[in-house]
């Protein structure tokens, strides 16, 4: 009988491989050691990852192009910021410059008046 070592570590190792009929994919060897009382080795199976993979890569692109699209995003959110930041000081200043004018003018009404 069989047995897996206790503690032994699983190999997971990805590999392009060729099936024989000739196409080409990516398998996923998972091996690990065994003993029996007669003999030790290593044992394991291959399986085919290649749509995963696919489907991994085709994510990572979706990712770094959904990151591209935020980048450009916050660009341009920082330079409309930056704008009204600008209009805002433009107001602000505005305003107060009104008020100054109101001030100016009740002054010069009540000179006016007290004359």
């Amino acid at each position: 009988m069989k047995t897996l070592i206790s503690g032994s570590p699983t190999m997971n190792i990805e590999l392009k491989m060729k099936h024989k009929s000739g196409k080409n994919f990516i398998g996923e060897l998972r091996a690990r050691k065994y003993k029996s009382d007669k003999e030790k080795g290593t044992i394991g199976a291959i399986r085919d990852i290649t749509i995963r993979k696919n489907t991994e890569e085709e994510l990572e692109k979706h990712r770094e192009h959904l990151e591209e699209m935020v980048e450009e995003r916050t660009k341009e959110l920082k330079e409309k910021n930056k704008e009204l930041e600008r209009y805002n000081k433009l107001f602000v200043g505005r305003e107060f410059r009104i008020k100054e004018l109101r001030d100016e003018i009740e002054e010069y009404k009540l000179r006016v008046k007290n004359k």
